[in-house]
């Protein structure tokens, strides 16, 4: 009966592909194409890599970390929408498992804290996409998960179309730290969707290092050239 269900719901659901919106036959998230080119960034070890170099201007990050380069156009812009907007939390889960492997040997960490939301923002849109990424990360890393130390004070626009000026000034004092234990002393692994001109990282980061942390890496799993 189960067998049959399936099959009636997949006749008029299909599964389809997130980077291409083709059909497949798989439970899994991507056809064999896109899984092929899928655009993996190469984990470079602390500060040899184009991530750290866009954060660079800010001494307090000691290492920075993407898993896929996005573009405008094409598989990853259309993933991070899925997370993002449609609510797609296993794939979340599926992808930020799967970059916590490849960074689990060179991250050192004692907690993870995600990129806030703003309270009506994550209301209205009932989750946070960095929460859930952080959470599975964390559960692979074997470290423990802060959603709470780090709040979103300013309701901020869209930074989609600003320039690198712009987006600095929307986020500008937009983050505070409201637990220092949570902080200080704490080898932290911030982490967020996607870094494109990096000003909302670099706003976290200020906030958190008032709070004397340890040490500060980066984590996303998307990075816009």
């Amino acid at each position: 009966m189960n067998k049959f269900l399936s099959s009636f719901a997949y006749f008029f659901y299909p599964n389809r592909c997130v980077g291409c919106y083709e059909i497949i036959k798989s439970k899994y998230y991507f056809c064999f194409s896109c899984t092929f080119n899928l655009p993996k960034l190469p984990i470079v070890y602390g500060k040899n890599n184009d991530v750290y170099s866009r954060l660079s201007s800010f001494e307090k990050i000691y290492a920075a970390y993407s898993y896929l380069l996005f573009s405008d156009k094409g598989i990853v812009k259309n993933l991070i929408h899925s997370i993002k907007y449609e609510g797609n939390i296993g794939l979340a889960e599926f992808v930020a498992k799967n970059f916590a492997k490849n960074i689990k040997n060179i991250v050192d960490a004692d907690c993870i804290i995600p990129v806030p939301l703003h309270p009506q923002k994550r209301k209205k849109r009932g989750y946070n996409q960095s929460e859930i990424i952080t959470r599975t990360m964390a559960n692979v890393l074997n470290v423990e998960s802060d959603i709470t130390s780090l709040v979103r004070l300013k309701n901020t626009s869209t930074q989609t179309k600003k320039d690198a000026e712009s987006r600095a000034n929307n986020m500008k004092n937009a983050f505070k730290v409201v637990n220092r234990l949570g902080i200080e002393n704490k080898k932290i692994l911030l982490v967020d969707d996607v870094i494109t001109t990096g000003a909302t990282i670099l706003e976290c980061v200020k906030a958190i290092t008032i709070f004397n942390p340890m040490k500060i890496t980066v984590a996303s799993i998307a990075f816009a050239y």
